[in-house]
């Protein structure tokens, strides 16, 4: 059963979801922006049982509080150690699509302890000109008065994933208009980290793969060229919402990775 947690925090409140089960290792989960854990609730039912999951809204975004100030990815990811803490969580997994791989990646360097193995969805291996250019591509319309900003959002979200069903739609329109300044700062703080030195300094197992229709399947080859080591691979017929809409075939892929990686 996934359940509902909440945690309090500096900031406010942190919420998430989360799928025990008992003996079985931990995964976390991390989304992208602008989503939430919700994301994550088809892939969490494909893998039930198979893995303990944990799944933690960043601040700004589906049920957590915003964070008062700028978001770093520094700081995405000390939340997300928070959350581990509180559910005395020693040593995780981690999978991240998008923002969260760039989260994932953060992790496993700066708390190597903490993270056995790391699966990245979409890497976001941007080079400079495209990390200038990130921030100014956050999907965000401001409210105006004729209700034109619900059409705006939509295509622009409707455009990661041209085939997904018009209910996954309509919850990313709804979680990005309750993140919209969020989302700015986390599209800033992906582009102020440098993901590529935190991808290769990574010393985990890694697994790294992408939809051939991911708006980020250009930058897989840069992530294999830091990463050699690493497992790659790119889906056919999958785009930016690989987790909802191909959660069986995800599932696989995370399974088959981690249980070869046991000693």
């Amino acid at each position: 059963m996934i359940r509902r947690f909440y945690l309090d925090r500096p900031h406010g409140q942190m919420h998430g979801r989360i799928c025990p089960a008992p003996g079985q290792p931990w995964l976390t989960l991390l989304h992208q922006s602008p989503s939430a854990s919700a994301m994550y609730e088809p892939l969490m039912q494909a893998l039930a049982g198979r893995h303990a999951m944990l799944a933690p809204d960043n601040p700004g975004f589906g049920g957590s509080d915003p964070w008062p100030g700028a978001l770093s990815v520094d700081l995405l990811a000390d939340e997300v150690i928070a959350a581990l803490d509180a559910h005395g969580i020693g040593r995780t997994a981690v999978f991240g699509h998008h923002t969260g791989a760039a989260v994932a990646a953060n992790l496993a360097v700066r708390h190597p302890q903490r993270v056995s193995a790391v699966i990245l969805s979409g890497p976001p291996a941007l080079p400079p000109e495209q990390r200038a250019a990130l921030p100014a591509l956050a999907p965000v319309a401001e409210p105006v008065a004729d209700g034109s900003h619900f059409s705006a959002l939509w295509s622009k979200l409707r455009s990661k994933e041209t085939e997904a069903p018009p209910a996954l739609s309509t919850r990313e329109v709804a979680l990005a208009m309750a993140a919209r300044a969020s989302t700015r700062s986390a599209y800033q703080a992906v582009a102020d980290e440098d993901f590529l030195a935190r991808l290769a300094a990574i010393t985990q197992p890694v697994l790294m793969f992408t939809g051939d229709r991911d708006s980020l399947a250009y930058a897989l080859p840069l992530a294999q060229a830091v990463a050699p080591n690493a497992q790659s691979m790119e889906l056919a017929d999958a785009g930016g919402y690989v987790c909802e809409m191909r959660p069986q075939l995800v599932a696989g892929l995370i399974t088959r990775f981690l249980t070869a990686k046991q000693p």
